[in-house]
């Protein structure tokens, strides 16, 4: 048994729901061999947990509604404790192409940096995008600055033919979305350029 076997045997003692998805999706052994013993091994759960989550999606999942990348971005999300914002970049089909990290903050709040969705687009040819952050406190509620960022980015993504299909925050178990639970103008959203079928259906599941 090697040591990555025998480490990911610890973790699924220490979190049997870890060891069920470790049973179908096992994890590499670069991720395994960097735990120590112990409370390194328990640090390591939450990594691990996402790595395994997300892989039952596979390389490119279809992404074609706000509840599949929710569920999708849930798994990406797992254990994160400081808020952190991400993109999804899309096809026009649906298809993921890249989920990016794009900062990490606070318990509370973190930046958000308006050229790094434009440089992660362009960068990625996405036809569409989604952003994300969380609210590791559980607040449903969307702050002035998540509207204001909202705004930002669908102005600024607009004259590149790349459509904005939401902005997820995820607090807690649940997903709010800025479009489907109308946090700003509905026109907004549907008089964008691009995202074709993509757009029109996203908020019908």
């Amino acid at each position: 048994m090697t040591r990555g076997e025998q480490l990911s045997r610890a973790i699924g003692a220490m979190d049997p729901a870890c060891a069920a998805i470790l049973d179908t999706h096992p994890a590499p052994e670069s991720l395994l061999e960097s735990a120590g013993e112990s409370d390194g091994l328990r640090a390591l759960i939450p990594s691990l947990a996402r790595y395994t989550a997300s892989e039952a999606f596979g390389a490119r999942p279809a992404l074609t509604n706000l509840h599949a990348a929710a569920a999708y971005l849930k798994a990406r999300y797992i254990g994160i404790q400081v808020e952190r914002f991400s993109l999804l970049s899309l096809t026009s089909a649906g298809r993921l192409i890249e989920y990016t990290i794009l900062q990490d903050g606070t318990l509370d709040e973190t930046a958000f940096y308006l050229r790094e969705v434009l440089r992660t687009v362009a960068r990625t040819k996405a036809d569409a995008a989604v952003l994300c952050h969380n609210h590791p406190g559980g607040t449903k509620r969307p702050s002035r600055a998540d509207l204001d960022c909202t705004l930002n980015a669908l102005r600024a993504l607009k004259p590149l033919g790349v459509a904005l299909l939401d902005h997820l925050i995820l607090a807690g178990e649940d997903a709010v979305s800025l479009r489907a639970d109308g946090w700003l103008d509905s026109a907004l959203w549907d008089t964008q350029n691009g995202g074709g079928r993509l757009a029109k259906k996203w908020t019908g599941g």
